[in-house]
């Protein structure tokens, strides 16, 4: 459940192509980062190739308003010359700016027009990058099987064409997915599968990625020595390339399994380094994943003042940037600290809110925990028939996610209620 901490799943994609850039890795968040291959025999002509760059490098450092003006103008240029391979590589790209400031349905629709030109050209490279970068939306929206199908189609075409990189990316976001429904064998056969070519390639930054992601499943399945293993190896290569967008999610997670293994000072100083970094780029996004995790680790050593202020820094920056899966994870956050400073009101808007969230954006274990937060609260103010509704709605989606050890916590939860009105 996602009650510590923020999900390990969300993401967003921080990269800036399938098709450009060359071996960088580009993460999303703290947990999510990705090889980007060589943009092969792609010639967008003139004003449109120049436009097209320079929306690219307004996308590396954040600037998307910029961003979005130079593609738009280069794909009017594209269509008024009848560029279709032009074309094709700019809705590609206009896409992948919706799809990081999480307009997902315009995301879709770009990556569709560009997939239908890319199939009219025959560009089986450009085919298989739309599928790819569909099947990200679809694990952003919680949509995992139509993600897993769009995945499969950009590793049969990566495949068939004898496109290694492409290849490599497919597993890895495979294996993504795979951890995203908590699959973690899967997912691990598919990281190393990734791994293995990214190794043969020499991409180094894809290589820094999968080891990110495996550090990732240890510290998901609490096996924290080999998570510091991965998460230091991935830092080393990050460092070593000088991807400080990189070492900044690492760093991050770093500090993640500090605080899962209570050594909250160290946590505090790994977030903050990560924060510093963040800002200094003008990565809004993960500023406010670490503001959100310095939130975490304040509530853990009860510092509750200090906590809110950070998660409510944290809130603002996603509401902002429109990242309602960060929102909905904080205001959980801000709802368990006000439950634990006796803040009822405040803590029954928060995770109203949050459930709100979770079930527009088909999030079922987010839906869980403000599920069984709520119950908690009710049961702190004598409500126990709403307790006990509560509890059972998280009790359903728990046996739906197959998460028994919150299962077994929720049962005991509601066998204190139970005795609670008995004793009326």
């Amino acid at each position: 459940m996602r009650y510590n901490q923020r999900a390990d799943a969300k993401e967003t994609d921080n990269s800036t192509s399938w098709t450009t850039t060359d071996d960088q890795a580009h993460q999303p968040n703290q947990n999510n980062q990705i090889l980007e291959p060589e943009q092969q025999n792609r010639d967008p002509a003139g004003d449109t190739k120049d436009l097209h760059q320079i929306g690219v490098d307004y996308q590396k450092t954040y600037r998307y308003d910029e961003a979005l003006q130079a593609f738009t103008q280069g794909l009017a240029i594209a269509r008024d010359r009848a560029d279709r391979a032009g074309e094709a590589i700019v809705l590609h790209h206009i896409g992948i700016l919706y799809q990081k400031t999480y307009r997902y349905d315009d995301a879709l629709d770009y990556f569709n027009q560009s997939l239908a030109i890319e199939r009219e050209l025959g560009n089986h490279r450009g085919t298989a990058g739309n599928f790819y970068h569909r099947g990200w939306v679809y694990r952003n929206t919680c949509r995992f099987d139509e993600a897993m199908a769009s995945f499969d189609r950009s590793l049969a075409i990566s495949q068939e064409n004898g496109d290694r990189a492409g290849e490599a990316l497919a597993l890895h976001q495979i294996g993504m997915t795979h951890q995203a429904m908590r699959r973690y064998d899967e997912a691990l056969d598919y990281y190393g599968q990734s791994l293995t070519i990214e190794e043969e390639l020499g991409f180094h930054g894809g290589e820094a990625s999968t080891l990110h992601q495996i550090g990732t499943i240890y510290l998901d399945t609490s096996r924290c020595d080999e998570a510091l293993d991965f998460y230091n190896q991935s830092l080393a290569i990050k460092r070593e390339r000088g991807d400080r967008d990189g070492e900044a999610s690492t760093l991050h997670q770093i500090g993640m399994v500090h605080q899962k293994l209570n050594r909250y000072d160290e946590a505090l100083d790994f977030y903050r380094q990560s924060l510093v970094t963040t800002r200094e780029l003008g990565n809004r996004e993960g500023e406010a994943s670490a503001l959100h995790q310095i939130g975490c680790t304040y509530k853990a050593i009860h510092r509750y003042g200090e906590a809110l202020e950070s998660l409510n820094q944290g809130l603002a920056i996603e509401r902002e940037l429109g990242d309602r899966s960060g929102e909905a994870a904080t205001l959980l956050h801000i709802g368990t600290v006000s439950l634990l400073t006796c803040n009822y009101s405040k803590a029954l808007e928060s995770l109203n809110q949050s459930l709100a969230i979770d079930r527009e954006l088909g999030n079922r274990d987010g839906e869980s925990s403000s599920f069984l937060l709520r119950g908690v609260v009710y049961q702190e103010m004598d409500r126990y028939n709403e307790a006990l509704e509560s509890f059972d709605q998280s009790l359903a989606i728990l046996r739906e996610l197959g998460d028994h050890d919150t299962e077994a916590m929720v049962l005991q939860q509601i066998e204190t209620v139970k005795a609670k009105v008995d004793s009326q």
